[in-house]
């Protein structure tokens, strides 16, 4: 790919495709998008798309591994399958990429040459955080509210019959003066 101009490359079963802006290389190179064998994975999720490796090399055959400018990953998802978040691993670790999907494809950023991968259904956590939270809360006021009102009642009626049995229950306690 010449250096001087943008260049997409696709993978070899179509679902990604690599853009990279003129510029990315000092110099001209070549470059491919691979799916990997699956044994280093961001999560294990039954809806994993890829991973799938990057790899450049110069005209002379050596190895590239930065880009001056970010390449951009778009992976075809799967129809009616929820929404996808996009994985980068980095430093040996695989973490989260902020991407934006439309019209079926997830689309991210990428700083280097190496893993990326796209899993379904990890936007849900955060929701169900906060309703589980939710609900333990109304359920601890609904739960205090109803243990105050029952020792109300029970403090009536244990005034009652303290009075009914020792105040106007015995009218032979008379007033000495």
């Amino acid at each position: 790919m010449p250096s001087a101009s943008d260049t997409t490359i696709t993978s070899d079963d179509g679902l990604v495709n690599l853009t990279f802006p003129a510029g990315t290389f000092n110099t001209d190179a070549s470059c491919q998008v691979t799916k990997t064998d699956g044994k280093d994975t961001p999560v294990k999720s039954s809806k994993l798309i890829g991973p799938y490796s990057t790899s450049c090399v110069d005209t002379n055959g050596n190895s590239l591994n930065s880009f001056n400018h970010t390449v951009t990953a778009s992976i075809t998802l799967p129809q009616n399958q929820g929404s996808y978040q996009g994985y980068v691993k980095s430093n040996n670790k695989w973490g989260k990429v902020k991407g934006t999907s439309s019209h079926g494809v997830l689309s991210f950023g990428l700083s280097q040459p190496g893993l990326f991968a796209a899993v379904a259904g990890t936007n849900y956590t955060p929701l169900l955080l906060v309703l589980g939270a939710l609900a333990l809360l109304l359920f601890g006021v609904g739960g205090g509210i109803y243990f105050l009102i029952r020792r109300r009642n029970q403090q009536e009626q244990y005034d009652t019959y303290i009075r009914e049995r020792y105040i106007e229950g015995d009218k032979s306690v008379t007033d000495p003066s």
